[in-house]
């Protein structure tokens, strides 16, 4: 009796038969339109506001009570951490209530008052993000002034540097020199800008001031 099908015809498939390179490429053509799928679907969702953004906590409440740690000063209710010695004085402890911050800004007004000043944080100059800024320019409490001597207090007050003025009265009257210039505290050559186009120098021995240089110019 003779078979339907000829043994010849029964050809028994093997691996490498199956993987053929047609093979492969059709399988690849098939990952890489997934992935174009994937890719689409996830920008639409991004697009559309289907992903939240995370989120950073708020540096305080809105309304939220502080007080100012050094005597500033603002040009057109603005403070910036170049920190220009020209404007309108804010002094040492003032009661300020915070109001948002957004970027490198955080708003507040004075206690009383109803402008708004904002304070700009220029990174490569105060060397901070905007969190450290706040927490060096704002605190719950006044500065206790009781440990300064009666002319470093005067001077704290009315932003003002004189001789054998000690470093921390120095930053409480005058803040922080920029980072860029002055690129510890612990040098003893202070950089400070008065204005856009020009700078003066503190210099200190043993932690007290010895000279001002350029302030007066």
């Amino acid at each position: 009796m003779t078979d339907c099908i000829d043994d010849a015809t029964i050809i028994p498939l093997k691996g490498k038969d199956i993987l053929s390179n047609s093979y492969i490429i059709r399988v690849l053509q098939v990952a890489l339109l997934f992935c174009l799928l994937a890719s689409t679907v996830d920008s639409l969702a991004q697009k559309k506001g289907f992903y939240r953004k995370k989120s950073t906590p708020k540096l305080a409440q809105s309304g939220d009570t502080f007080f100012i740690q050094f005597s500033m000063f603002h040009e057109k209710n603005q403070h910036i951490t170049t920190n220009y010695r020209r404007g309108s004085l804010i002094p040492i402890n003032t009661k300020v209530h915070y109001v948002s911050e957004k970027k490198n800004t955080i708003y507040f007004k004075v206690h009383g008052g109803d402008r708004k000043i904002n304070v700009v944080n220029v990174k490569d100059y105060s060397g901070e993000d905007l969190s450290g800024v706040f927490k060096r320019t704002f605190s719950r409490k006044p500065v206790d002034l009781s440990g300064y001597t009666n002319s470093e207090q005067k001077n704290i007050k009315r932003g003002t540097v004189t001789m054998g003025m000690s470093k921390a009265a120095v930053i409480c009257a005058i803040g922080y020199p920029p980072k860029h210039r002055t690129s510890s505290l612990k040098l003893n050559q202070w950089r400070y800008w008065k204005h856009r186009f020009g700078t003066f120098v503190v210099m200190f021995e043993t932690d007290k001031v010895t000279k001002v240089v350029g302030l007066d110019k």
